[in-house]
């Protein structure tokens, strides 16, 4: 039996003879002048019955010219390390984005918000600029849920500061928090101050609250210090002078997307 090499194993002119091992193991293995055979030894000792001469440091300078080495057998032991390094790594990251994609998903439809008209929206009413899916539009009596939370805006008129004579829109609000409110989160998470306030005008411009016209205190206090029970106050936004739908938001809470929402039409 013999054993063909790899590129250029007939007509290379090599005679035959015993040469070094083409796969660069220890030893010696014989080329009968076309091909390589079965037939290894070591220098001195031929493998017994072969029939061919003993090696001798003549013949065992190299393997012939455009003989080239036989690829082991199997792979060695550093490719089968790379290998399932690679694989570790590979699982590794597709675990990370994975668990990467899971966070960012939570923050947008927990804390960002899912874009779209809020189930609550009456059918018969328009959308508001960037209303939400998790937005609670109040009721005919003006009461919105926030989880266990009840919140009730009514009286949105136009007024006049006492004080400054500045022109303001107005609505008296009441806060009702039941003992089990299980759903609030800790104090620190929430935001019942002017930034949880926003006034949307016809022509869709955002106007903050008046912080010095309103009288909020109590609702701000009863939410960050997690009292239960009826609190009411009055929120105050300076006039635009538009006539027409006002939308105005709450979200008292920094880690949750519900906004308590009301659709105030108004005129001069």
């Amino acid at each position: 039996m013999s054993e063909t090499g790899g590129t250029g194993a007939s007509g290379t002119g090599a005679p035959a003879g015993w040469y070094a091992e083409p796969s660069g193991r220890p030893g010696l293995r014989y080329w009968d002048g076309s091909a390589w055979t079965d037939h290894v030894a070591s220098p001195g000792s031929p493998e017994p019955g072969t029939g061919v001469s003993t090696p001798t440091a003549t013949t065992t300078a190299a393997y012939p010219a455009g003989q080239a080495a036989q690829p082991r057998k199997g792979m060695s032991g550093c490719l089968w390390a790379f290998l399932i390094g690679f694989a570790v790594l590979a699982v590794g990251v597709i675990a990370l984005f994975t668990i990467i994609g899971v966070g960012v998903s939570h923050v947008v439809h927990h804390v960002a918000g899912d874009v779209g008209r809020p189930p609550s929206l009456p059918s018969g009413a328009a959308g508001y600029r960037d209303n939400k899916k998790q937005d609670q539009v109040a009721d005919a009596s003006g009461t919105a849920k926030l989880g266990s939370t009840g919140v009730t805006a009514t009286n949105w008129s136009r007024t006049t500061a006492p004080t400054t004579g500045s022109k303001l829109i107005c609505g008296d609000v009441s806060v009702h928090r039941p003992a089990s409110s299980s759903d609030t989160p800790s104090r620190a998470l929430q935001l019942a101050g002017n930034e949880a306030w926003s006034l949307q005008a016809p022509s869709g411009t955002d106007v903050s609250l008046s912080a010095e016209n309103s009288d909020s205190s109590a609702l701000f206090n009863a939410l960050t210090e997690a009292k239960a029970g009826d609190f009411s106050g009055k929120v105050c936004f300076p006039d635009p002078g538009e006539n027409g739908r006002y939308v105005v938001l709450w979200q008292p809470d920094l880690l949750n997307a519900r906004r308590a929402v009301w659709l105030v039409n108004l005129t001069s």
